[in-house]
């Protein structure tokens, strides 16, 4: 027998459907965000993939496969076997002399090192004056790792330059972009060098503006700014055109 009044039951429950329908949605909606964000992922891949299909299909037919792609990566390949073997890298040592027992005995004090490019094939070497500054001793290591002796002939520390010299023979000096070539922003350079003592190594980028003040020790307004990227020990180093020719030097 009833009184006409909904049980508890029947009151409770549409509520707790609700609750259920809800508990549901939050435990599924992660999973749904994933798989939405998992679809545009692999649009954007395959779009990307047929972009990259489309720039290799529309090269020249006598280029090599892989298209246009291929042949700018054989160019930068060229480009660093042809700027490499004019990089050398430049280490510096202070010395102190002790009276031992029986004759002075030097010792190495310390180590500074750079980069540096050859100038030409009697050689000379063109590096940053900070590199060398103070030094008592310097050696230069060719691409191939012959090391040399090294004397220092003529500084400038206001410009930051220093000009070294090393035995010639079996030398590959730099190529260097004319003069009258002017650089324009958004041309692509390739920075050569030893950046944190990694010997040889090369990056790449554009160059983001010219004629920049730099305020330090009265250098000039004459820097090139680019983006490619450069760490201590690529001071000294050449910045080269996309043809490998040198533009002017990292600092």
């Amino acid at each position: 027998m009833t009184n006409g009044r909904p049980s508890i039951l029947s009151a409770v429950l549409p509520a707790m459907l609700v609750a259920l329908v809800g508990v549901l949605v939050l435990a599924i909606a992660p999973d749904i965000i994933r798989s939405i964000r998992h679809q545009d992922t692999v649009s954007e891949v395959q779009s990307a993939g047929l972009r990259l299909t489309a720039a290799a299909q529309s090269a020249d037919e006598t280029a090599a496969p892989g298209g246009i792609l291929t042949e700018i990566s054989r160019a930068t390949r060229d480009l660093a076997n042809f700027v490499r073997p004019s990089v050398v890298h430049v280490t510096g040592v202070n010395v102190t002399t002790r009276q031992g027992r029986w004759s002075r005995q030097r010792y190495p004090m310390g180590v500074s090192t750079g980069s540096g490019w050859l100038w030409d094939d009697a050689g000379h070497v063109v590096t940053n004056f900070h590199v060398v500054e103070g030094v008592d001793e310097l050696e230069v290591e060719l691409y191939d790792g012959e090391i040399r002796s090294a004397t220092v002939v003529g500084t400038d520390p206001t410009t930051d330059i220093a000009v070294l010299k090393i035995d010639s023979g079996r030398l590959i000096p730099a190529t260097r972009r004319s003069l009258d070539q002017i650089l324009e922003q958004g041309e692509l350079c390739f920075a050569f060098g030893s950046p944190f003592d990694l010997r040889f190594s090369m990056s790449s980028g554009i160059i983001s503006g010219l004629g920049r003040d730099m305020y330090i020790q009265a250098f000039g307004n004459n820097f090139i700014q680019v983006d490619a990227a450069i760490n201590p020990g690529n001071s000294g180093g050449p910045l080269t055109d996309a043809m490998g020719r040198v533009i002017g030097m990292n600092t």
